[in-house]
C-alpha cells in the first residue's frame, strides 16, 4: 500500500487441490502382560496403513495434510487360544498344536501437522494424530501341519471400539518407493475395558511407501 491505495497484490494458494494415496507398512511392539500365561501375550503385531489426503500450505515451512486412513493389524499370540462367550481362553497342551493370530481393522482420520525443510520442501518432520473406528475382529486359527489354512472368526467384542494414535515422521522424496519413517504409540488400551485389566498400550514404526 502507498499513500492507502494498492500497488502490487500477491496471492498465495493454501490448498493443493488435490488427493494423494499413501500407503505403509509395520512393526508394533506392545507391553507384555503381567502374567505369562494371559491369552493377550503375543509375539509381535504386524500392521499395514492406504489412505487418501489432501494438503494444506500455510508458507514455505509450514503445511497441514488431513484424509482417511484404513489400518489393518495382525498379531500374532504365543498360547493356543479359544474365543467363547465373548473371553478368550488359553488351551494350550491340545494335539494338533495349533497357531492363533488376532485381526484388527480401524477406518478412521489422520492430520499431520508438517514442517518442511529447506526452500524446496523435499523433506519434512510431522506430527501426526489418528482417529480410528473399528471396522471388525477376528481370531484366525491354524495348525502346524497346515500353515496356510487359517479359518478366521468373528471376535469384535475383544477389541477397543476406537484406536487414537501419535506418531512422529521423517518423510523425504529422495529414497525411490520409500517416502519416510514413522514412530508411533497408541493413547488408548488395544482391548475393550473390562476385557484384561492390562493396558497393552504400545509403540511401532513404520515404513512409509
Amino acid at each position: 500500500m502507498v499513500d492507502g491505495e494498492p500497488v502490487t497484490t500477491e496471492r498465495y494458494k493454501i490448498w493443493g487441490e488435490f488427493l494423494a494415496f499413501g500407503a505403509s507398512v509395520g512393526f508394533r511392539r506392545g507391553a507384555d502382560p503381567v502374567d505369562f500365561n494371559s491369552p493377550f501375550k503375543s509375539k509381535h503385531t504386524l500392521s499395514a496403513n492406504l489412505g487418501l489426503t489432501t494438503l494444506f500450505k500455510f508458507s514455505e515451512h509450514w503445511g497441514l495434510s488431513a484424509g482417511l486412513l484404513y489400518n489393518l493389524n495382525l498379531q500374532d499370540m504365543v498360547h493356543q487360544l479359544k474365543f467363547e462367550d465373548g473371553s478368550l481362553e488359553v488351551i494350550d497342551g491340545q494335539v494338533p498344536i495349533q497357531q492363533n493370530r488376532l485381526f484388527s481393522n480401524y477406518l478412521g482420520v489422520s492430520v499431520d501437522l508438517n514442517w518442511y525443510l529447506g526452500k524446496r520442501g523435499t523433506e519434512s518432520v510431522s506430527l501426526d494424530y489418528y482417529c480410528g473406528y473399528l471396522l471388525g475382529g477376528q481370531i484366525w486359527v491354524s495348525n502346524q501341519n497346515s500353515s496356510f489354512a487359517w479359518v478366521g472368526s468373528n471376535a469384535r467384542p475383544l477389541f477397543n471400539p476406537w484406536k487414537m494414535e501419535l506418531g512422529l515422521s521423517f518423510n523425504t522424496q529422495h529414497l525411490g518407493i520409500i517416502h519416510g519413517v514413522r514412530v508411533f504409540t497408541n493413547l488408548l488400551p488395544e482391548y475393550k475395558p473390562g476385557i484384561t485389566t492390562d493396558k497393552f498400550r504400545s509403540i511401532g514404526f513404520e515404513i512409509k511407501l
